[in-house]
């Protein structure tokens, strides 16, 4: 990965060695891997399998809730993103979307909402990916508010929570 100048002058030693911890990630992990294949779920669920195994999903969530570090780090994230994007816009929207599904959580949900969702997404075990983050947002004409929801990979099929208020006004 190259890093300008002034690209460095925002980052911190330790972002710069995590860039080429995530380039050698991507490029052994994510690559090979990353033509686009016509079953593209499941080419997403193996790259968002492949970010957890690797721990990358820590940093999409606070060190209280498993992750890497103390609030999450919004340049490690995109240091994340960059990397993936760079080979995989599948494995970019994977991760992605463990943000955006565990972030408003993280922000304004409750206590107990957030240590009963936020290590789920962010757990660095094998265990991990089995809860993916994700936000569904309805348009005005349906009557309906954005909801942040959490998905679960069954062997029946995924199960859908919703927080959030999906209710007609």
């Amino acid at each position: 990965m190259v890093t300008t100048t002034s690209t460095a002058t925002f980052l911190e030693h330790e972002h710069l060695e995590f860039t080429r911890q995530v380039d050698e990630f991507t490029q052994v992990r994510i690559a090979p891997f990353s033509e686009e294949q016509v079953d593209y779920i499941s080419q997403g669920i193996s790259f968002l399998k492949e970010l957890a195994q690797e721990g990358l999903l820590r940093y999409v969530v606070a060190r209280p809730y498993g992750g890497f570090h103390p609030h999450v780090d919004i340049r490690s994230v995109c240091l994340i993103r960059q990397g993936l994007a760079r080979y995989s816009a599948l494995a970019d929207a994977m991760f992605a979307m463990q943000g955006l599904g565990s972030y408003p959580i993280y922000l304004a949900g409750s206590d107990n909402l957030k240590r009963t969702w936020l290590p789920r997404v962010g757990q660095p075990s094998g265990k991990s990916g089995r809860t993916r983050g994700g936000i569904s947002c309805a348009g005005p004409q349906t009557g309906r508010r954005p909801v942040v929801c959490n998905g679960h990979d069954k062997s029946a099929g995924l199960q859908r929570v919703e927080h959030g208020s999906a209710s007609r006004d």
